[in-house]
């Protein structure tokens, strides 16, 4: 296997897979005791293996480690990929993308006027059978054991700003991440499973923008406070132009002032 060399990896790469993974390994719980196969080996074993040969085998991965000056057999290398060798992998992906993020914005006036531009979406992921009782799936979608990724990515510098794992069956509603990262003058898109308007009320609270799809059985009201909701599909039947724009209150509580477009 093809031994990845560490002069194409930049200072701030070394750094992260020396230092960091030294301290997130002993609290991660997978280092213990003193090891030929310490948590930096571990991991540059399965980073720089992996990114070689994203299909290597036991075998090509013990080879890299002996690359590394560690020597272990592809059972051995097995054994260590255990319950905490998730929780090191987890916790170094947390830190990756905080440390990682690019700070230079993309080109375009027309996106200068937010601080940031948020774009939200989840993933479903099998699992097998017997991962139900922590990752539980549903039926009608990947099936009785699942788990669920929730990405943000941050558009305006070209860099993830968040994920967020649980079961399955959690729906997107529940998802907090855009509350997490709302601040003043920032963007946030995410699809119609993300619609709540206690989530939306608290973005514009924060000061920050959404785009949404609209969930049709919310209410909508005048935006002169006339009690009487609005019956959308009338007044959208009723327009003639290829084009419809109207700033509404949305919520039967909230009365959220929004700009709805079709």
């Amino acid at each position: 296997m093809p031994t990845v060399k560490f002069s194409t990896v930049s200072k701030q790469l070394q750094g992260f897979l020396n230092e960091r993974v030294r301290v997130v390994g002993k609290t991660s719980g997978f280092v213990r005791r003193a090891s030929k196969l310490s948590a930096e080996v571990f991991v540059k074993t399965l980073v720089l293996g992996l990114s070689a040969k994203p299909q290597a085998s036991l075998s090509d991965l013990a080879e890299q480690s002996a690359a590394f000056g560690v020597q272990i057999s592809p059972q051995g290398l097995d054994e260590r990929i255990n319950e905490q060798a998730v929780r090191l992998l987890q916790g170094l992906f947390e830190q990756a993308i905080q440390e990682f993020r690019s700070q230079t914005k993309l080109a375009g006036a027309s996106l200068n006027q937010f601080s940031s531009i948020h774009i939200l979406d989840s993933s479903i992921l099998t699992l097998p059978t017997h991962m139900q009782t922590i990752f539980a799936g549903c039926k009608t979608v990947g099936g009785a054991a699942a788990l669920k990724l929730h990405l943000s990515f941050e558009y305006l510098r070209a860099r993830l700003s968040a994920v967020q794992v649980e079961a399955g069956r959690s729906p997107d509603q529940k998802c907090r991440l855009q509350l997490e990262q709302a601040e003043p003058e920032s963007l946030h898109l995410f699809d119609l499973g993300y619609f709540t308007v206690a989530v939306l009320a608290a973005l514009k609270e924060a000061g920050a923008f959404f785009v949404s799809r609209f969930q049709t059985q919310t209410a909508l009201y005048a935006v002169n406070g006339a009690s009487d909701k609005i019956e959308l599909a009338q007044v959208l039947a009723q327009h003639t132009g290829c084009l419809y724009e109207q700033d509404y209150r949305m919520g039967h509580t909230a009365r959220l002032t929004v700009r709805l477009i079709a």
